[in-house]
């Protein structure tokens, strides 16, 4: 589970790191298994989806567009064993579903706005998974679930539950016969232990497995008219059961047996119209694929019988005689020797229950759905965007349900409007016009499996390099055990339109070395890659050949441990690796074999492992992400991950101002075991993101305090972060959902009000679009010269109060805020004027007046007065 940050050029000191939701996906869509659809019986435009990768997905447009289904709000429905997500029956806005509420133990969900927002239902089997979830059409009050092999009820939708007697078995689905009285209803549930019975709304269960010649069932279904109810049945063993109006079962044997028939399924109003998926509907032949494809075999991947499975007709295939009733994606054009749309329907179907027509599916690559009762398939992973019919080489764009890991997002220098995602299994994507369409773009390369970093030449345009192979997730789940496939260097010089192998030198095909990294050092524009669990390599002719580095001293320290990961090429010379901690082969999360990050001044001659001093002399055993302070080489972040998770304590981010001789550990806001990415802005280096399960944080202070940046996680993992500041625009590639792009939202403050002036102080306020810290410069002149305390909490709107001012002085002041991201908003110049003392409006009292010294021509005039003035005779 390995995060990648990449930061691509800073932040101009007005711009915070904000993000605005919701994020727009970015590629082509597709390429990971699809599971748990399901479509609402109000409106069959409302669907969803969950995904292998863990991520959940809703559409409200018929599979238009997909919005990915905040992690925080609800994570993980798990993945190919999840129970499909239930729709209230009555209530459009209302859907249940099995999950996480903030990264919290699993429970039973509900939300009632078409899946924005989440709330947990309390349940007594607490996290243990749903295996199958039903609510009564014809009274919604009764809920039925299926959990470790059992089953409850509920009588008021799911706020209380019962545990039923007499079922036992994994549920894999209900089916209440909805003629039955409300107050007793007939229900029925099919699972690991055969299908069981109940007359009493869910309370007591009986067997009803008479005919059965397995009890131990992969599907399950029924439906019912007015006079005829049918259920349907597959087992372990490939065999399709059904039974009519309470009979014994009986084995339907008009199912093709070499399918291997494993999912059925049927609307709850049609007991007629049945469904069954098959398990080896897809390409038999991976290796004779054409373009266009030109099949003489039937792939069917879904048969249909209208009559209970008396017969049965294809009713979704790919190919057939040269033609298929399924749309095409761009994978059929782009890749047709290395695809993933095989049609493996398996287990992802589900028919609407109010309407036999309407379905959904999905296979490895695509989720699917038909309209018209699988005459015809869409497909609602892409969509076409360029002119002309679609063809190799032609763009498209995701439709929101892309499941793939995206390792990198790079902006070409040479051109901005050239933009790619380095994906697991699609190798490559470029985009012409900045990110709005997307072409398949690994013509050539000769490891099309992922390409994990790119470099860019700096004399030659359009010129560029990639790390290339053939093992996918590298630096996560098994990928840190070792490698075990090959690859090398790629080149392309038509801004990755054509790529060739540019790898004389490195290891040799067969070697199971794949190169990880390529990056060119900005003193002597060489190049250098590492190659996972091999070495360091040099080409001073632009990979025209390769040389390895003499590297002595690389892997000190990390025993057994080949497994480089990343390089970073300084702008003094320096190069510095990051060797990741090396899984045991099977083991959940155990890394006996520590990593480091190294430094060589050589050019890769010898290296230093700078790390024997990061936890106090023990080995780092988990690093999985560095940054280098663009100005300063002896600043270094490092991101690590529990190395012997649950019991490690590594996890966190360390850092270092003297080139490794010392080392801080940060105190973070939160808690994980995996955070592996962090990224220094190369323009404002106070400002650090650091990327974990949870979401992305950063720090304005250079470590000092710590804010989430954004207020909306669409997913859990994320391997990279850029930002492309001219349009105030972060792209993150992530574990599971490729890449995602924000807009940012630059720091501003609002009008600054200055009132209660007195003779000695003022009120100073102020707001900020964003949260940010309060502080006031003020003086006699433009220069201000004096600051108040900083008030460190980031708020919206903001008061300051001067005091010890001077009476009757004209003063200067500035607001100033700075938000989480490190961006400092400042105010413009404000005047205001302090009050002088206040003038005196009553007159002295004269008393006591006397003449003295009297002659012809003088006299002396005396009085007194009740407070001091001065003195005049008139």
């Amino acid at each position: 589970m390995s995060l990648l940050v990449v930061l691509a050029v800073g932040l101009p000191t007005s711009a915070s790191a904000s993000v605005v939701a919701p994020w727009t996906p970015l590629g082509l869509g597709g390429e990971g298994g699809m599971f748990a659809q399901a479509i609402s019986p109000i409106d069959p435009k409302l669907m969803m989806v969950t995904c292998d990768m863990g991520a959940s997905y809703v559409t409200r447009d018929g599979g238009v567009s997909w919005e990915i289904i905040d992690w925080r709000q609800l994570g993980s429905m798990g993945g190919g064993g999840a129970c499909p997500p239930v729709f209230h029956p009555t209530d459009v806005n209302t859907i249940y579903a099995y999950g996480q509420k903030n990264y919290g133990t699993p429970s039973l969900l509900v939300t009632r706005d078409k899946g924005s927002t989440w709330s947990v239902l309390s349940s007594p089997w607490g996290g243990t998974q749903i295996t199958a979830l039903y609510q009564d059409r014809g009274n919604t009050n009764l809920m039925l679930a299926g959990v470790n092999n059992a089953v409850y009820w509920s009588a008021n939708e799911g706020a209380t539950w019962t545990l039923a007697s007499g079922a036992s078995g994994a549920a894999a689905k209900f089916f209440i016969d909805w003629r039955s009285p409300v107050a007793s209803r007939i229900c029925y549930v099919g699972g690991s232990g055969g299908v069981f019975r109940s007359t009493d709304s869910g309370r007591n269960w009986s067997a009803f497995n008479a005919g059965l010649g397995s009890t131990n069932l992969r599907s399950f279904t029924g439906g019912a008219n007015a006079s005829t109810l049918s259920l349907f049945a597959t087992d372990v063993n490939y065999v399709t059961w059904r039974s009519v109006d309470g009979g014994a079962w009986t084995n339907v044997t008009g199912v093709v047996a070499s399918r291997q028939p494993w999912q059925v399924a049927t609307s709850e109003v049609n007991p007629d119209i049945v469904y069954v998926t098959a398990n080896n509907g897809a390409f038999e032949d991976w290796t004779n694929y054409q373009n266009p494809p030109t099949f003489q075999n039937t792939t069917t991947m879904l048969w249909k019988s209208v009559d209970r499975g008396v017969t049965w007709n294809p009713a979704c295939y790919q190919f057939h005689v040269g033609s298929g009733n399924v749309e095409w994606t761009w994978e059929t054009f782009d890749r047709p020797a290395q695809r993933w749309d095989d049609g493996t329907l398996v287990r992802n179907f589900m028919v609407s229950q109010t309407d036999p027509a309407c379905a959904i599916a999905g296979d490895w690559a695509r989720c699917l759905t038909t309209r018209d009762g699988g005459a015809t398939w869409k497909q609602m992973t892409s969509t076409y965007a360029d002119s002309g019919a679609p063809a190799a080489g032609k763009r498209w764009k995701t439709s929101g349900l892309s499941v793939t890991n995206a390792f990198t997002y790079s902006i070409s220098p040479h051109n901005a409007n050239f933009h790619y995602i380095g994906l697991a299994d699609i190798a490559l994507l470029r985009s012409e016009d900045a990110g709005q369409t997307w072409i398949y773009s690994a013509v050539g390369d000769p490891w099309p499996n992922t390409v994990y970093q790119l470099a860019y030449d700096p004399d030659l345009l359009g010129t560029m390099y990639g790390a290339a192979s053939d093992q996918h997730d590298i630096s996560m789940w098994g990928g840190n055990a070792g490698p075990t496939l090959d690859g090398g260097v790629i080149k392309s010089t038509d801004y990755g339109r054509t790529w060739t192998a540019a790898s004389n030198g490195l290891p040799v095909a067969g070697s199971k070395l794949p190169t990880v990294s390529v990056v060119v050092s900005p003193v002597d524009k060489s190049l250098y890659c590492a190659v996972y669990g091999g070495w360091i390599y040099r080409s001073t002719d632009k990979a025209a050949s390769w040389t390895q580095c003499a590297c002595s001293g690389l892997f000190a320290g990390t025993v057994n441990n080949h497994n480089l990961w990343k390089l970073i090429a300084h702008a003094d010379g320096t190069l510095f690796a990051i060797v990741e901690g090396k899984l045991v082969q099977g083991a959940s999360w155990d890394f006996p074999d520590p990593g480091a990050v190294f430094r060589s001044s050589d050019r890769g001659a010898t290296w230093t492992n700078i790390t024997t001093n990061v936890t106090g002399g023990k080995p780092l055993y988990n690093p999985q992400g560095f940054d280098v302070d663009p100005g300063n080489s002896a600043i270094i972040y490092i991101a690590a991950s529990n190395g012997k998770y649950p019991n490690d304590t590594q996890w966190g981010l360390y850092k270092t101002v003297n080139g490794g001789s010392t080392w801080t550990k940060f105190a973070m806001p939160f808690s994980d075991s995996f955070s592996n990415s962090v990224k220094i802005d190369p323009a404002n280096t106070n400002a650090v993101y650091f990327m974990s399960t949870a979401n992305m944080y950063v720090t304005g202070d250079a470590g000092a305090t710590w804010a989430e940046a954004c207020p909306w996680a669409p997913y859990s993992n994320y391997f990279y972060f850029s930002l492309y500041h001219p349009s105030y625009t972060i792209y993150m590639a992530t574990m599971g959902v490729s890449a995602l792009k924000g807009t940012l939202t630059p720091l501003s403050l609002g009008a600054v009000a200055v009132t209660g002036v007195t003779g000695s102080g003022a009120t100073i306020t102020w707001t900020t679009n964003v949260p940010a810290d309060t502080q006031v410069d003020y003086g006699t002149s433009t220069a201000y010269g004096s600051t108040t305390t900083l008030a460190p909490v980031r708020v919206t709107s903001h008061t300051v109060t001067l005091s010890g001012l001077t009476a009757g002085t004209t003063y200067h002041i500035r607001a100033r805020s700075i938000d989480g991201s490190g961006a400092v908003g400042l105010s413009g110049d404000v005047v205001f004027f302090t009050t002088t003392a206040s003038a005196d409006t009553t007159p002295p009292v004269i008393s006591a007046v006397a003449a003295s010294a009297i002659t012809a021509s003088s006299a002396t005039i005396s009085w007194t007065t009740n407070e001091a003035s001065d003195s005049q005779v008139e």
